[in-house]
């Protein structure tokens, strides 16, 4: 399978799953190490984005670069 970066991910209607339920999914990033992927419709917690994205910094790569 190939990457699914820059896809949107829905879940399924009958899922029951508290965090996951009800979700769409912005895929930022994908390998074959794993993923990561932004929830695009439901409310952020952090109210600061600049916090947020210093939290996305990981081992000196940027998400955004």
């Amino acid at each position: 399978m190939g990457s699914l970066k820059n896809n949107i991910l829905i879940s399924m209607p009958h899922m029951r799953d508290l965090f996951f339920g009800r979700s769409v999914i912005f895929i930022c990033e994908h390998d074959t190490e794993g993923a990561t992927g932004l929830i695009i419709n439901k409310p952020f917690k952090e109210p600061d984005l600049n916090n947020l994205f210093e939290k996305l910094y990981v081992d000196g790569d940027s998400l955004f670069s």
